[in-house]
């Protein structure tokens, strides 16, 4: 049976994989916006603390599953570019994570990871707090931008012979854009946005806090897509650089479908600002957003999955998937 990049198990592990950055993302950007307004709302530390542990341990869930998916990914990339006799020769995957720049970058990934899970266990264990920069949130930081610029040296932007550098930095920050945006907005939901009071470790957090959660991250978001919206149309410049294969090559139709999809999340984003969040104070309304919420991060989840499939996609330009 042949297997390549585009084959449904290897969009699979690509997709683990990013699920898995936007929540690691998440995580640490609500830790340095949600949770100063948490605690400053709340008035008693402990229910700041308990959000604060929470969001690192869902961090800390999704960097298994990142790590996870990085050795699958491996597996995967021998299979579909080497015999299947040899994928798992040592000296091949020798070969493959020291000599090629998808390795090195793998390597880069392994490391960052290795980081966010050192940092997220830190502070899900309330060893540090967020603000040190040698403490558990500040090392999960750095790996996390870490793990972002090393998804984009294996990508399309390290494999454009023009702008590669510039590339590579814009598609870093578009992976971070995105997680602030998505990724913040599901941790949001799994750590505040219930129909009832929350009780983490012992501590109560009273309804009105949750819209209060909603409102102090929203800028995030809002800087957050808008970063994904600016350097996302950088990457279909350099990658189409003629808005009529929009509709005529692979990889502009699949790209056409992402835009779709991110216009329909951004419409959902401002209805539920608009309409549910203000009525968020009445159990009713704060089910309407509960619901409303969890559609815009299941959106989120299939334009992970578009980008999955986008990412082995032959651009244009090259005619060859740079993964």
């Amino acid at each position: 049976m042949s297997f390549d990049a585009e084959s449904p198990a290897y969009v699979f592990i690509r997709w683990a994989l990013y699920l898995g950055m936007m929540l690691i993302v998440g995580s640490v950007s609500f830790a340095a916006v949600a949770i100063p307004v948490l605690r400053r709302e709340s008035g008693e530390p402990e229910v700041a603390r308990a959000a604060e542990r929470e969001a690192a341990c869902w961090g800390f869930y999704a960097a298994l599953l990142v790590t996870a998916a990085a050795f699958c990914r491996l597996i995967a990339q021998t299979l579909a570019f080497y015999d299947p006799s040899e994928a798992f020769d040592a000296g091949l995957v020798q070969m493959i994570v020291t000599q090629t720049l998808w390795g090195r970058a793998w390597l880069l990934q392994i490391a960052a990871v290795a980081a966010v899970l050192v940092g997220l266990d830190a502070a899900r264990r309330g060893i540090a707090r967020f603000g040190g920069i040698l403490g558990g949130w500040g090392v999960a930081l750095a790996g996390t931008i870490t793990l972002a610029l090393s998804s984009s040296l294996s990508g399309h932007a390290a494999a454009d012979p023009r702008l590669a550098a510039l590339a590579v930095l814009l598609d870093t920050m578009h992976v971070l854009g995105a997680g602030f945006w998505l990724g913040g907005l599901a941790v949001v939901a799994l750590v505040g946005l219930r129909s009832r009071p929350i009780t983490l470790n012992g501590a109560v957090v009273p309804k009105h806090l949750l819209p209060a959660l909603l409102k102090a991250f929203a800028p995030t978001a809002l800087v957050g897509a808008s970063v994904v919206g600016a350097t996302g149309a950088f990457a279909a410049w350099l990658h189409l650089q003629d808005v009529r294969l929009l509709g005529t090559s692979s990889y502009g139709l699949r790209l056409l479908v992402k835009l779709v999809a991110v216009a329909v999340i951004v419409s959902v984003g401002a209805l539920n600002w608009r309409r549910f969040a203000p009525q968020a104070g009445h159990l009713r309304g704060l089910r309407n957003l509960r619901v409303a919420v969890a559609l815009e991060v299941l959106l989120g989840a299939l334009v992970l999955l578009i980008t999955a499939i986008l990412v082995a996609t032959a651009t244009p330009d090259s005619q060859t998937p740079a993964s």
